[in-house]
C-alpha cells in the first residue's frame, strides 16, 4: 500500500513518518521531542519488529545531473553510496531492483532533468530494501 502525507510545512509530516517507521528522532541543535499518547497499526500497538512494514524516502534538495537518465542516476547513486566491499555488478543490480520496486521501468531512460520528471533518491532505499 502506499499513501502520501501532505501538509504545509512545519505541520509535522516528516516527525509522523519519522514515528512511523521508528527512526531516531532528530530535532535539531535548539529544539526538543516529546512523545506523549501511543501508535497503533490496525488498532494494536506497534512493536519494534515492524519496522519493515514502513518505509519513506524524505525529500531532498539534492542536485541531479540532467543529462543522466533515471536508470543511470540510480545506478550512479549505487556505485557512490554502497559500501565499497559491494562488487559493482551487485551495485548495479540493486539499482535496478529498486527501479522495479518503484515502477520506474517505463521511465527508466527519461532525463531526471527533463520536463517530465524529477527524480530524488534516498540513499537508504538502495541500502536498505
Amino acid at each position: 500500500m502506499r499513501g502520501s502525507a501532505q501538509g504545509p510545512s512545519g505541520a509535522g509530516k516528516s516527525s509522523l513518518l519519522q514515528l512511523l517507521a521508528f527512526r531516531a528522532m532528530n530535532p535539531g541543535p535548539l529544539g526538543s521531542f516529546d512523545l506523549e499518547g501511543s501508535i497503533l497499526f490496525n488498532g494494536h500497538p506497534t512493536v519494534q519488529n515492524m519496522r519493515g512494514l514502513v518505509a519513506f524516502v524524505e525529500q531532498f534538495d539534492d542536485h541531479h545531473y540532467a543529462a543522466l537518465t533515471v536508470r543511470e542516476t540510480l545506478r550512479y547513486a549505487s556505485i557512490l553510496r554502497l559500501p565499497a566491499e559491494v562488487p559493482l555488478k551487485r551495485k548495479i543490480a540493486r539499482a535496478e531492483e529498486v527501479l522495479h520496486m518503484l515502477g520506474l521501468r517505463e521511465c527508466a531512460n527519461t532525463l531526471v532533468g527533463g520536463p517530465l520528471l524529477k527524480v530524488s533518491c534516498d540513499h537508504r532505499i538502495l541500502t536498505y530494501l
